[in-house]
């Protein structure tokens, strides 16, 4: 556990994710069968919901730290889950969610689910002995479980378009996902971040 959430550390400055105790798991030892991929058509899901918890500074000694907004999400069970977050209305049609969900928006550090299959590899083969899996990337359940949040470095305040989508434990989307008009303002301020043990006490 405490590998898994010092792998989730090295990942901030793009993307800052969480071990996952609950959810399916696969042997890290399979890694080089990973990939992404689709698994069916795109379902939205209305009952998941994103959650906005708040903004902490990655560099909290810094005197221009820059910024980190935590995610979580509601009514996704037991699904591991990353964000993609969007500027508001500007994803239409499946093509362009499909991109999204694979390559990301733009929208500051935000990732889309090849290049966080492309961590976990990077992850693994550092340390073969102590990898995790796939779930060491991702987040499942929602604001209250220790492991239910994903960080990014959105960079702005405003209205977007979050999703919420579910990835399985071989790297591909399922094809549910989830989608909420969602305020980033930057508050509250999560001044009690403890990078070593994992917890997101300071909400």
């Amino acid at each position: 556990m405490e590998m898994t959430r010092l792998i989730r550390n090295i990942l901030i400055a793009a993307v800052l994710v969480t071990a996952v105790s609950s959810c399916d798991k696969i042997d890290a030892s399979v890694q080089d069968d990973i990939s992404y991929g689709v698994d069916g058509a795109l379902r939205l899901q209305k009952k998941w919901t994103a959650v906005y918890i708040g903004r902490y500074a990655e560099e909290q000694e810094s005197k221009s730290p820059s910024y980190i907004d935590r995610l979580s999400a509601e009514g996704t069970g037991e699904a591991m889950y990353y964000h993609i977050v969007a500027e508001h209305g500007s994803l239409a049609g499946e093509d362009q969610l499909l991109a999204a969900f694979k390559d990301g928006t733009g929208v500051g550090g935000t990732m889309g689910g090849k290049a966080l299959i492309e961590w976990f590899k990077a992850l693994y083969s550092l340390n073969e002995e102590h990898a995790a899996g796939l779930d060491a990337v991702l987040a499942c359940g929602g604001p209250d479980a220790e492991n239910g949040y994903m960080d990014y470095s959105i960079g702005s305040t405003g209205l977007y378009d979050v999703y919420i989508v579910e990835m399985l434990p071989n790297g591909h989307i399922s094809g549910r996902y989830g989608m909420t008009e969602l305020e980033i303002t930057g508050t509250p301020m999560l001044s009690d971040i403890n990078f070593l043990s994992g917890m997101n006490s300071g909400k």
